[in-house]
């Protein structure tokens, strides 16, 4: 079977195709979303004392905003994605969110 693809080093390779200058990361659009708290309905545990960005439900009652994660959080697991509307914030020094605390939220929506 011949391989169709480009020449190796030919000019446009994929690491200039994508490089962070032709296109935005989704960090910057991560952050230029405006963050705002919610309270948390599920337990998130930060297992390895990074920033958590937990795919999350949000909805508003009593003029409050209320956040339930979308199920599993493992990185192959798309159905949580595709569910959420929200991204639930864990800092770096929390361990463990549990129901009823305060978590900061960017809505993707």
């Amino acid at each position: 079977m011949k391989d169709r693809g480009r020449p190796i080093g030919e000019k446009g390779s994929e690491s200039s195709r994508f490089s962070p200058s032709r296109s935005r990361s989704i960090f910057s659009i991560l952050f230029s979303l405006d963050p705002v708290p919610a309270v948390a309905e599920d337990r998130i545990v930060n297992r390895d004392g990074r920033r958590v960005f937990a795919r999350a439900i949000v909805r508003q009652r009593d003029g409050r905003y209320y956040a339930s994660l979308t199920g599993p959080q493992g990185s192959g697991i798309l159905t949580s994605m595709t569910l959420a509307n929200a991204l639930t914030i864990v800092p770096e020094d929390v361990p463990i969110v549990e129901p009823g605390d305060e978590v900061t939220v960017m809505l993707l929506e």
